[in-house]
């Protein structure tokens, strides 16, 4: 996989929930394709991704984080803006069009703090569920 080539260990921490996210599966899959790429592309040298889930029963929090170098702070505020990136090369619309892939579907995108033992860049996707 594309995660193993580039030296990143995976570290899967996600509830089993019953309950489902309704809504585009490609467009869906899409959104957490998108922020696993940008962790990839944050750890140039290899490094840690993290997955994990949580649910409560009536919203599923995903929260995506990394071992890079984490989200410039004065680009903190505008990371969902389209042409706003950290990177080197990119367009600066992923992020903007996974914000707008969560909104469709009644959720959200947040820039969080990374837990215990990641210094890189978090993200939080709030998703209800049906």
């Amino acid at each position: 996989s594309r995660l193993e080539s580039a030296g990143i260990s995976v570290v899967r921490e996600l509830e089993a929930i019953r309950d489902v996210v309704q809504g585009d599966p490609e467009q869906l899959v899409g959104l957490f394709t998108n922020l696993i790429v940008n962790a990839i592309d944050a750890q140039p040298g290899g490094g840690q991704l993290l997955l994990r889930s949580r649910s409560n029963g009536t919203r599923l929090k995903v929260l995506v984080a990394d071992a890079g170098h984490g989200v410039p702070g004065e680009l903190a505020d505008r990371i969902f803006r389209p042409f706003v990136t950290g990177k080197t090369t990119g367009t600066g619309l992923g992020l903007p069009m996974a914000l707008n892939v969560a909104r469709d579907h009644g959720g959200t995108i947040e820039l969080a703090s990374p837990p215990e033992g990641f210094t890189g860049a978090a993200f939080r996707v709030i998703l209800p569920l049906a």
